[in-house]
């Protein structure tokens, strides 16, 4: 349903504000307002201070929607003109993209907002950024961020690092080093962590070594190695190790890591990290769950030929 109006002279009114110099504006199927575009400076006012919208087009910025809006005509998102401040509850961030929950409470804070092409590379968007330090009791660091995220509390929801970038945390199972980020949960405990290096991992199936090399962390709000909220191991990837378990009736299943297509050479291949999951008695991996109580189980190095158990005559042998 419409909830806007367009004035004349570029002028439109919308649940968030009113707004000069509009050049585009795009809806959803539904009719509500989804964004805007902008040749002229205005000023959001939020929650969380007042901003001036992008207005100024770079290369660098480019098809960049200034303002963004929830279903229900909330803010969601602020792309600055340049780069400002915002006040958080882990102090004032440096941002240049900011988005907000539906009831208008701080979501995530962008300290940049460059987009990576031919034109703008990684290393041209690096040299933009200023560290930031941070001391979260399982970590104190001083690093490049992408990007902070909040619980509607206020709370730290995750802090994604810049690529490249590394950090050591504390973890439940020991002192892990970091790539990519980590969250939190509300309460501030560690809830997950992306391992930058394998790591041995004790779990009730036994040690895994984990580690997802091909690891890609756009939001570290949910990463590879992750933990409940009483500190054991809930789920991690590993592209090192291989499972068997022997079912009560004697069969032998095994569970390894797969050979995918390389994504740029269709004549190699690339190990797929596996997932083990771990939860009420039941250890789960890839999707397939097992009675931890009434199997064995045996971990073995990955070996790149094993195809698994479709393809093995002698079934559980290689492990």
């Amino acid at each position: 349903m419409k909830n806007y109006t367009v004035l004349d002279k570029g002028r439109v009114t919308t649940p968030c504000g009113v707004f000069d110099g509009v050049e585009k504006l795009v809806e959803y199927e539904t009719g509500e307002i989804l964004g805007l575009n902008f040749n002229a400076r205005n000023i959001l006012r939020t929650r969380s201070g007042e901003f001036v919208p992008f207005y100024e087009q770079t290369a660098r910025r480019k098809n960049k929607l200034a303002v963004e809006c929830h279903k229900n005509g909330a803010l969601k998102a602020a792309a600055l003109n340049e780069p400002g401040e915002v006040p958080t509850p882990v102090g004032a961030l440096p941002a240049e993209l900011v988005t907000f929950y539906d009831t208008g409470e701080l979501s995530r804070v962008f300290p940049r907002d460059g987009a990576i092409s031919g034109y703008w590379t990684e290393e041209d968007e690096r040299r933009l950024y200023t560290p930031l330090s941070f001391d979260f009791g399982f970590t104190r660091f001083t690093a490049l961020v992408s990007c902070v995220a909040f619980y509607r509390s206020g709370a730290v929801r995750s802090v994604t690092l810049f690529p490249g970038e590394l950090i050591r945390v504390t973890s439940p199972v020991g002192d892990v080093a970091v790539s990519g980020g980590f969250s939190l949960y509300e309460d501030g405990a560690l809830a997950s962590c992306e391992p930058s290096y394998p790591v041995k991992i004790p779990t009730p199936i036994g040690v895994l070594t984990a580690h997802d090399p091909r690891a890609a962390v756009v939001s570290a709000d949910s990463c590879s190695l992750r933990f409940n909220r009483s500190g054991a191991v809930s789920s991690l990837r590993t592209a090192r190790d291989a499972v068997a378990a022997r079912l009560p009736d004697g069969r032998v299943c095994l569970r390894a890591p797969a050979e995918a297509p390389h994504p740029s050479d269709g004549d190699q291949t690339v190990t797929a990290a596996m997932t083990v999951a771990f939860g009420g008695g039941v250890v789960t991996i890839d999707g397939e769950s097992f009675d931890i109580g009434e199997c064995d189980f045996t971990v073995a190095p990955y070996a790149a030929r094993c195809g698994g158990c479709e393809s093995c005559g002698d079934c559980g042998g290689c492990a």
